[in-house]
């Protein structure tokens, strides 16, 4: 049985996450809505990877984030590297979605033994697929669930 993961200094253990709700005077729905988050292991070493959905700012733009930089906002996956540290494989994976995420979920799409992303956003959502190389595949406008609609 796996030991259950605690996080104490996110910081040292290489989680570097601000999450951007979009909070403005308008006070929209959306920006009271938490972000989605998924435990999963989507390169099949047997540690649980974290996948973090990220808000944005309407219109969906730049931000200043904690570190005074101008970036934009993105969801970020991280690979649990088994001794307690994460790295950020957004970029190397694919999967650095960059709009108004809502919520993520996960599953096998096609049998093939790898676990797939599918992000709701508010704007169309995006369904990727895994290669089983640590990589990932926009497949939404093939697979037709793209859905225009607010996060559904």
């Amino acid at each position: 049985m796996a030991t259950p993961a605690r996080f104490t200094d996110t910081e040292t253990a290489g989680i570097d996450f601000q999450h951007v709700s979009g909070k403005s005077a308008f006070k929209r729905v959306v920006e009271t809505m938490g972000p989605g988050a998924a435990f999963l292991d989507y390169d099949s070493n047997g540690f649980l990877d974290l996948y973090l959905v990220n808000g944005g700012k309407f219109p969906m733009t730049y931000y200043t984030n904690r570190h005074n930089d101008q970036r934009l906002t993105t969801n970020v996956l991280y690979r649990n590297d088994g001794d307690g540290t994460f790295s950020d494989a957004t970029r190397s994976s694919g999967v650095g979605y960059h709009g108004y995420g809502m919520g993520v979920g996960v599953g096998d799409i096609n049998n093939d033994g790898f676990v797939d992303l599918y992000i709701t956003n508010f704007a169309p959502n995006v369904l990727y697929q895994n290669n089983g190389d640590g990589t990932f595949s926009d497949i939404t406008k093939t697979a037709g669930v793209g859905n225009e609609t607010h996060g559904r």
